[in-house]
């Protein structure tokens, strides 16, 4: 055999080897999965909501194949209503038709409680990973009251599907109480596109205040951390001395709320980032107060996430000193290569942008419409931006009145 057939056939074996490793099997319990495991309930929405992307922040997505999308049905237990995930849309039967799981982010483990069966009913739980080779299933004959039902790999890349089946039967596969173990236990990021906190001459000061809402049934724990445009840390004061980063420990279906002082000197500008073990939700209130301290004006601007191609609308009326602003910042891991085009309300493009968004990573910009785009300097303008970028950039879009912003607006995209 030549060296290049034994290589071949060598790797052909690890890859053989590797792929048998990853067999699933039965976990007997709930106690058989690791401390760092999330579990998940169906408690919230009402019965009859569709579940297809009620869990899909965590990259969890349900679905009957390209039959439909499995629906909340709420069953009152004990006098006490209890949601499932039910495999049903209305329309009869899910004969032959699995409910299935789709896993963004790879897991060891998976388990749940199944229901809605009988002592015939016959269960198969069939796993694959991301690059759809089968894992194998799993068996189980009878299902005369709810019970735990878990399977796992101990090699390769994960789970990324499940099809949970009850076959032939008439009776509609149900789901409760989710339980994961990641493979890897991803962190979630979002990011607040500008900050700004210190004193203005001759007027009160700029306050920022940071709200994050857990809106999981787990404790969300991470931190707020804060960067100036160059993507150094940047140290101010929300209550416990000047820091470049705050710890979150947030209790499931609540709030924190960070209010900073006002007083950096030269004024602090930048943008916020908040990481956590759970996905969040996070809000930058603009306060601008007089100089005995009274609030003149607020407006709150929404968390955004990473995106190579987003739109948002843009205004912009001279008479009223009325302008629209924009703040973005580089979350990618390289400089990023991006232009912001302006549409009109007719869908042309009218001018474009090419250097304002080539940012470092972790780097910084703001401008208002008139300063980006010169061509209307002096004019009214009602219209559309987008940003296109090879990197992930979060943008935030405001609108001002003489400089100070009093509203935002969301910046849509195709992406998630």
């Amino acid at each position: 055999m030549t060296l290049g057939r034994m290589f071949l056939a060598g790797v052909v074996l690890a890859l053989f080897t590797a792929h048998l490793s990853a067999q699933l099997s039965e976990v007997p319990g709930r106690e058989d999965f690791g401390s760092g495991s999330l579990e998940f309930d169906f408690e919230g929405p009402k019965s009859g909501a569709q579940a297809g992307d009620i869990l899909s922040r965590w990259g969890l997505r349900f679905s009957k194949g390209n039959m439909g999308t499995p629906t909340i049905l709420t069953r009152v237990e004990l006098v006490f209503p209890n949601n499932l995930l039910f495999n049903g849309d209305g329309s009869g039967s899910s004969a032959d038709v699995p409910l299935v799981i789709d896993l963004e982010y790879p897991a060891a483990k998976v388990g749940f409680e199944l229901s809605n069966g009988d002592e015939l009913t016959q269960i198969s739980v069939t796993a694959f990973d991301g690059l759809g080779n089968s894992l194998g299933s799993v068996q189980r004959s009878g299902l005369q009251e709810p019970a735990f039902m878990g399977v796992g790999v101990t090699g390769g890349n994960g789970i990324s599907k499940l099809l949970v089946s009850y076959g032939s039967s008439e009776q509609i596969e149900e789901i409760d109480d989710l339980i994961v173990e990641y493979v890897d236990r991803k962190e979630f990021a979002t990011y607040l596109a500008q900050i700004a906190d210190g004193p203005i001459p001759g007027f009160g000061a700029f306050q920022t205040t940071v709200i994050v809402t857990n809106a999981s049934n787990s404790t969300a724990s991470g931190e707020l951390a804060l960067f100036d445009s160059n993507g150094m840390p940047l140290e101010l004061d929300f209550g416990e001395g000047k820091k470049s980063a705050v710890s979150l420990e947030i209790p499931p279906s609540s709030s924190v709320t960070l209010v900073s002082s006002g007083t950096a000197s030269p004024v602090g500008v930048g943008y916020a980032s908040i990481t956590t073990n759970v996905p969040v939700d996070g809000t930058a209130v603009f306060r601008l107060t007089s100089p005995s301290g009274e609030i003149v004006s607020e407006a709150g601007v929404g968390s955004a996430s990473g995106r190579v191609d987003a739109l948002g609308a843009v205004e912009k009326i001279v008479a009223d000193n009325f302008d629209s602003g924009i703040a973005a910042v580089n979350v990618g891991d390289s400089a990023s290569d991006a232009e912001i085009l302006l549409y009109d309300q007719d869908g042309e493009l009218v001018d474009q942008n090419r250097s304002l968004l080539d940012l470092p990573a972790g780097g910084h910009t703001s401008g208002f419409l008139s300063g980006i785009f010169p061509s209307v300097q002096s004019e009214d303008f009602s219209g559309t931006i987008r940003i296109v970028s090879d990197v992930p950039i979060a943008l935030v879009i405001m609108r001002t009145a003489n400089g100070v912003v009093i509203s935002s607006l969301p910046v849509g995209s195709l992406q998630n």
